[in-house]
């Protein structure tokens, strides 16, 4: 099953978006591409252009999680935001929010990787 990430495209690479939550740094990571698009228009005014959604299958995923947190000091991934300013979501709306270990057991265990 893929998932989608917010990434902003650099020449021949790209990064993904994190933002900061209630309890640090953290991945948005949506189940569909209609979903981080909404995502990306609701903040269209706070990213810029150049933000797109980024297809990722698990395996992918798991080692884009890694490195983030390893290298980037990002703990978190924000499981399916709505497509809301972030600004609203960090202490305003419930959204659900996994430690990246635990997220990246989860994809292991159940896609087999």
């Amino acid at each position: 099953m893929p998932h989608y990430v917010i990434a902003e495209r650099y020449t021949d690479q790209w990064k993904a978006l994190p933002f900061d939550t209630d309890g640090g740094l953290g991945i948005p990571v949506f189940e569909d591409e209609e979903r981080a698009q909404g995502f990306i228009q609701a903040n269209w005014e706070s990213l810029g252009p150049g933000w797109e959604s980024k297809l990722l299958w698990a395996n992918q995923l798991a080692y884009v999680l890694e490195r983030y947190a390893a290298e980037e000091g990002v703990h978190l991934v924000v499981l399916d935001p709505p497509p809301a300013p972030v600004a609203q979501l960090v202490g305003v709306q419930e959204v659900e929010v996994v430690e990246i270990g635990q997220f990246v057991s989860l994809l292991r265990d159940h896609y087999g990787l």
